[in-house]
């Protein structure tokens, strides 16, 4: 029996430093601010990658590039989507939650 599975993906380059975009996945108290789920960060690679567990149990990949001193690109992929309509509800998701996270932290190195 084969299972199909979907992912979804997104990203977006901020100015903003890697090592600040990293810090803003992994402290709690920063994530609240810009993403409004809880996760459970299975393992991370400062300053360049998590592994995240999300609420039902799916999986997502962030990968953080820096891009020179202040810039800096975030991509990530949600995998283990059951279909079609939940990996577009995920990649809608994940734009929206990155606009956050850049406006978040950009606003706060201005």
């Amino acid at each position: 029996r084969i299972t199909i599975c979907y992912s979804a993906s997104a990203s977006k380059t901020m100015s903003v430093r890697a090592d600040a975009v990293f810090e803003a996945w992994q402290d709690p108290s920063q994530r609240a601010r810009w993403l409004e789920k809880e996760i459970v960060i299975r393992k991370a690679t400062p300053p360049k990658s998590l592994r995240i567990t999300w609420t039902d149990g799916t999986h997502v990949d962030v990968y953080v590039y820096p891009k020179g001193e202040n810039k800096c690109q975030v991509s990530l992929e949600h995998s283990k989507l059951p279909d079609r309509d939940a990996a577009e509800r995920q990649k809608l998701f994940w734009r929206k939650a990155l606009d956050r996270l850049k406006a978040t932290l950009e606003a706060l190195e201005a």
